[in-house]
């Protein structure tokens, strides 16, 4: 009953065979559904955008002097970041590969790689991450 307004379906009209009530449903969803992909096209396009820019940040960056000096370091920097994150990676998936393995054992638990890749992913950021509003010496 909460549904029904939200998606504009007559499920209480009796005058509306139920097939076609099924079919406007089913309609409606394919519609939520190309809106959930346009919205991520839109979202992965946005974030080319926003590379693209930084990019060009950094290129017009490096005509100055002094930060010329920061822009060479960092594109100095750049094959060998590549290298230890993919290395990083390789390492990381090894280990995700390893807890699945040897503590995912039981099918109808239905822990997959994915699941414990994203989890040590998680994990690790978390590392790094400070609590929410509260520093260091407050968590007790």
């Amino acid at each position: 009953e909460q549904v029904s307004p939200m998606l504009g379906i007559a499920w209480t009209e009796q005058g509306l065979p139920y097939e076609d009530k099924v079919n406007e449903l089913f309609l409606r969803i394919r519609e939520i559904e190309s809106f959930m992909q346009h919205r991520k096209m839109s979202g992965d396009f946005a974030f080319v955008v926003v590379l693209v820019g930084y990019l060009r940040m950094l290129y017009y960056l490096s005509g100055h002097p002094r930060v010329a000096v920061l822009v060479g370091t960092v594109m100095n920097a750049a094959d060998d970041l590549a290298h230890f994150l993919f290395c990083a990676a390789v390492a990381a998936s090894v280990l995700a590969f390893l807890g699945t393995w040897l503590l995912a054992t039981d099918p109808a638990l239905g822990v997959h790689f994915k699941d414990v890749a994203t989890t040590l992913f998680t994990m690790s950021l978390l590392l790094f991450m400070e609590p929410m509003g509260e520093s260091a010496d407050e968590v007790s």
